[in-house]
């Protein structure tokens, strides 16, 4: 299909770590600083994105709501984009009513360069320091295989298929 990165011809280093340190405890975050220095040394390249998903897993013990957690949240994030010289993301989710902003404590929002919600196939630039706030993607995720595990279970992931404006598009 033509919707593949069939140009990339080198391997891009990905890596996760699937216990994330709390934000708001510093110890935590030294701990995770160093291993990215690590990882960034391993990988022979530079740090490009840290992602936090989700912020609520990042910051256990906290309060979203609260002005002071959420500010030593991005300041972490700012710490390590400073640092690295790198982007730094959360997954944040919206509150009941998807229709206004994210949930918590409005400093997040204020401190973000950019804020993309994603939803109902579709993600929209809800706010951009530097571009075009409304601006709309359609994409289709389109399952795939990637392999098996040890007991011979399909190993999936998605491929986005963007452009594409619903499942039924994706399989013409």
């Amino acid at each position: 299909r033509d919707n593949r990165l069939s140009e990339a011809t080198e391997r891009v280093p990905l890596a996760i770590l699937t216990r994330g340190p709390n934000l708001l405890a510093g110890t935590d975050f030294e701990t995770l600083a160093a291993q990215l220095v690590a990882l960034e040394r391993e990988a022979g390249v530079p740090l490009l994105l840290v992602g936090f998903d989700t912020l609520s897993r990042s910051m256990p013990g906290g309060d979203e709501n609260n002005a002071q957690d959420m500010t030593k949240a991005v300041q972490a994030a700012d710490y390590l984009r400073d640092q690295f010289g790198c982007a730094t993301a959360f997954v944040h989710h919206t509150g009941k009513d998807p229709e206004k902003c994210a949930r918590g404590h409005s400093a997040l929002f204020a401190a973000a360069d950019l804020v993309i919600r994603v939803m109902d196939g579709q993600a929209t630039v809800e706010k951009t320091r530097d571009g075009v706030a409304g601006e709309a993607f359609p994409f289709v995720l389109e399952p795939v295989e990637v392999g098996v595990d040890a007991d011979g279970d399909p190993v999936m992931t998605c491929l986005l298929n963007a452009g594409i404006g619903t499942t039924r598009d994706l399989l013409r």
